[in-house]
């Protein structure tokens, strides 16, 4: 999936990151990247990803939202 988003990214390391519900958070370093990403795996739903991403754009400029990369 990295790959996918990041063709001309090389991963460094990855983290499980504990207490989600329903979905899968991973914590991932990219090389010569000065911030981890968080790989966020739906495992339900196939259109959550789509509603939170549309749900992030109408609330970006009243509240800190995620950047999306790819869904």
């Amino acid at each position: 999936m990295v790959v996918l988003a990041y063709l001309d990214k090389k991963l460094t390391s990855s983290e499980l990151v504990s207490g989600g519900c329903v979905n899968l958070n991973i914590k991932i370093q990219l090389e010569n990247q000065n911030h981890p990403l968080i790989l966020r795996i739906y495992l339900r739903d196939k259109d959550a990803a789509d509603r939170e991403q549309k749900l992030s754009a109408l609330i970006k400029e009243t509240a800190p939202t995620p950047l999306t990369h790819l869904i």
